[in-house]
């Protein structure tokens, strides 16, 4: 377990080297002839296809082992940009939105536990949220350095060549996450769940515990946030006709805003609270769409707010799920806080694709935030009266 602490920083940085972030959009709009309403239906397709992957995957981390998913999810990620930089096709294309997405599947959830039940078996979950924002900072320097790199690598070649490498530099990856340990599920029973029982325990957990269930949509909610700031950012900045590297400078201070939240994440959670923060997190989600749709490039810094507050707020929801599961059942549990979202996702993507090439992406951004604001503050509401109940019940219990 000692070796794994000493590991997983190295994975973490390595296992989503995009050098092309800030130029997907970009590539699918100008090398492949997409519209923006187009990439968000195919964006949509990304979620849906990942949503179908995403419980199951997580079955089989609790299963099955984490160490297994992680590595198969790290060579699909190299295998995935490899040929969406190679790909002239539709079939090319959609080859490597669907290795990809089943990718992103089996990473989620099973990382978040490995790393857990890592820190437990050496005596320091409690320490779990800060190393968790720690690790995400440390991945979002490293990716705001590679972000920049790959935009003025394709000022210099073209846009595939980012992508081509990155599939290059996720192969390390692979080879750490080979050497990593199964930790121990210290805790669980020694019963052993078949596959279909694993995932309805799992399932059954998350419906009938209500703050599970509903922290579980407050980050679904505030997810789209940071979602819709992916998809929208780099035609923002495009049509403000500033050169391809200018690209790379606003994919850096994306990273550089997320590895900010990370890092201060449990400095945060300690002085405000986890309601607190959710809350705070709501705000600023809101701010941010609502910078966006301004009109105006001296507000876009304040449009990269939503990378810095999911990775806040990610670390500690996180936390909160692995504190109320069971080992069993923890990967599948963490994989709805995924799958959720996803849900969400998809649904916003197709309902604003139409939107977005009929009335115009700025007008688009401003009734989202405003959506935002309503659905966040109900579903906000909802769990911060579920945990204050818990809450009373467990000091009740303890009296």
């Amino acid at each position: 377990m000692r070796r794994n602490m000493r590991l997983l920083p190295w994975w973490w940085m390595l296992r989503w080297p995009i050098l092309g972030e800030s130029l997907w959009v970009i590539y699918l709009i100008e090398d492949h002839g997409f519209s923006l309403g187009e990439v968000f239906i195919l964006y949509s397709l990304f979620v849906a296809i990942a949503l179908i992957a995403e419980v199951p995957s997580g079955v089989v981390a609790d299963r099955y082992g984490r160490r297994p998913s992680v590595i198969l999810a790290t060579g699909l990620i190299a295998a995935g940009f490899t040929v969406f930089g190679l790909a002239d096709s539709a079939v090319l294309l959609g080859l490597a939105w669907l290795t990809l997405a089943v990718a992103d599947a089996f990473m989620s959830g099973a990382d978040n536990a490995l790393l857990y039940e890592t820190m437990d078996a050496l005596g320091r979950r409690n320490d779990f949220a800060r190393t968790l924002g720690r690790f995400g900072a440390l991945q979002g320097v490293f990716l705001a350095a590679l972000v920049l790199l790959g935009a003025v690598i394709a000022d210099a070649t073209s846009l595939a060549v980012p992508f081509l490498l990155t599939g290059a530099l996720a192969l390390p990856a692979v080879a750490i996450a080979w050497r990593l340990t199964e930790p121990p599920k210290i805790g669980d029973s020694e019963e052993q769940r078949s596959f279909v029982e694993t995932g309805a325990v799992a399932l059954r957990r998350a419906r009938g515990t209500r703050t599970i269930a509903t922290v579980i949509l407050v980050f679904a909610v505030l997810t789209m946030s940071p979602e819709l700031m992916g998809l929208t950012l780099q035609p923002i900045v495009r049509a403000e006709d500033l050169p391809l590297w200018t690209l790379g400078a606003f994919g850096a201070g994306v990273m550089l805003a997320s590895a900010a939240g990370g890092w201060s994440s449990g400095w945060m959670r300690e002085r405000l609270g986890t309601v607190r923060l959710l809350w705070l997190s709501a705000a600023l989600a809101t701010a941010s769409l609502f910078a966006g749709a301004a009109g105006t490039v001296f507000l876009l810094p304040l449009f990269l707010l939503p990378t810095f507050w999911w990775s806040l707020v990610q670390p500690q929801v996180t936390e909160y799920l692995s504190r109320r599961t069971e080992p069993s059942e923890r990967a599948t549990v963490l994989s709805l806080m995924n799958f959720v979202p996803g849900l969400f996702g998809i649904g916003m993507a197709i309902g604003l694709a139409p939107l977005i090439d009929a009335a115009g992406l700025r007008e688009t951004l401003a009734g989202a935030s405003v959506t935002l604001l309503v659905l966040a503050g109900l579903t906000l509401t909802i769990w911060t009266r579920a945990d204050r109940n818990e809450t009373a019940r467990h000091s009740d219990a303890a009296g």
